[in-house]
């Protein structure tokens, strides 16, 4: 008959009930040199800990607690360490600090800046955001800045306003007959004229040679081998006009 089977001993240090700091000690998950525990802390929660890393920390004097508490505790910490002095009524652009935000559950950043924006409105900021200027106003800036540049961009509303492309369709007449001019050129086909009335480099004045034009309209050439000017166009129905259509 075979030898029976040596029974696994507890690893010294790991008998139900031993108390390491916060954690007290239920069972034995894993033997061997890298033994592990299950524990239960004081606070409800139970986690598996490494035996030796309990031991090693209270040699050092350290009381071990779960993942949770360290957590929780780091943050208070964190919180407790916060200097609002240090930005206490400073102004970072727009932005003049009146007070903290504390919120123990957030993820990261647990206080946060309460800012009043020289427009009135109120801000709550992290304060790595104010020191680095990413964040200097409550967003009336950003706004400002939009409208700012939506102003330079559309000087005569047919850049943005119609349909298809978001272009009038005198505007976009417009712009057929420049890159027709300009492609003509770079090509070298000079069979065909490929100038125009320079007061056209301005939409305004295109705009007042001709007025405004239906959607299904366009403007042509009379004679293609002279230049493109307001004696020489005329509004044309578009290629893609019913009418155009073949039977």
């Amino acid at each position: 008959m075979g030898d029976a089977p040596h029974p696994v001993k507890t690893p010294i240090g790991a008998e139900p009930g031993t108390q390491y700091g916060c954690l007290r000690v239920l069972r034995t998950v894993k033997f061997g040199r890298k033994a592990e525990v299950a524990c239960q802390c004081e606070c409800g929660a139970t986690e598996d800990r490494r035996l030796g890393v309990l031991k090693d920390a209270i040699k050092k004097g350290r009381k071990p607690s779960c993942r949770a508490c360290v957590s929780k505790l780091k943050s208070k910490n964190g919180m407790a360490r916060f200097e609002l002095e240090r930005y206490f009524g400073k102004r970072y652009g727009r932005l003049l600090v009146t007070g903290s935000d504390v919120d123990p559950d957030r993820s990261n950043v647990k206080t946060r800046l309460v800012c009043r924006c020289d427009c009135g409105a109120q801000a709550v900021v992290r304060p790595q955001d104010l020191i680095n200027d990413h964040t200097t106003s409550c967003g009336c800036f950003h706004l400002e800045r939009q409208i700012e540049l939506g102003k330079e961009k559309i000087r005569h509303g047919h850049a943005v306003n119609g349909v298809l492309n978001g272009h009038t369709p005198i505007y976009r007449a417009w712009q057929k007959i420049l890159a027709g001019v300009r492609e003509g050129w770079r090509a070298g086909f000079h069979l065909v004229c490929h100038e125009y009335d320079p007061r056209w480099d301005e939409f305004e004045n295109f705009l007042a040679d001709f007025g405004q034009i239906h959607p299904h309209e366009t403007i042509s050439r009379r004679d293609n081998q002279l230049p493109w000017s307001k004696d020489n166009c005329f509004v044309n129905i578009g290629r893609r006009h019913p009418k155009q259509s073949k039977a």
